[in-house]
């Protein structure tokens, strides 16, 4: 199995453990399943107070079993070669609330079903004021495309500080063809502009 279709399987099997997640906290929602939805940063409709909210789920799939106190962020990748945005700054995405997935723990490495999953922790965070906040912080979208600009140019890979930062940092990956340029910040950062549920 190619790891394209490894991870799209675990997708799956994560999704039907959140749904029964959600119906567990009292959420209100529907899945999405149209592919124009999904590429516009669509996973679930929310119904809230007579409102419909698109939610984007980010989940730490490559990190089962362990408590990362970070969430990446993507900024950029590139494709064939090419720069694009990533889905944080895209103005294509019509995502307005992100579900981050963190500390998800399995009764193994290899997911078959949804039942393997033993506990999750879900950050909810408003896409609008994580970008205001970040510009708060000197991290517009011009700035932080400035710093993938940057590392790209003097092949930096790795964690890149920021000068003066402790609370997050910037991180290009090497081993992935796509070499994703990411801001990488702290979960007790995040919590205090979203909420967990």
């Amino acid at each position: 199995m190619s790891l394209y279709a490894s991870d799209l399987q675990n997708d799956l099997i994560l999704s039907a453990y959140l749904d029964e997640r959600y119906r567990g906290l009292g959420i209100t929602f529907q899945r999405v399943n149209d592919l124009t939805q999904q590429h516009q940063g669509v996973d679930i409709l929310l119904s809230e107070n007579g409102k419909v909210i698109t939610v984007d789920e980010k989940a730490q799939m490559h990190y089962l079993n362990k408590s990362l106190p970070t969430f990446a962020f993507e900024i950029g990748y590139l494709k064939n070669g090419v720069p694009h945005k990533g889905w944080l700054f895209d103005e294509q995405k019509t995502t307005e609330v992100y579900f981050l997935i963190v500390h998800i723990y399995t009764d193994g490495e290899r997911l078959t079903s949804p039942s393997q999953i033993k506990s999750c922790k879900i950050l909810r965070i408003d896409r609008k004021a994580l970008i205001g906040a970040l510009a708060q912080w000197g991290l517009d979208s011009a700035a932080c495309y400035r710093a993938e600009s940057n590392a790209r140019k003097n092949g930096l890979f790795g964690k890149i500080p920021i000068p003066g930062e402790r609370r997050f940092s910037f991180n290009r990956t090497q081993h992935l063809v796509e070499s994703p340029f990411n801001i990488v910040i702290r979960l007790d950062m995040l919590a205090t502009i979203g909420q967990w549920l």
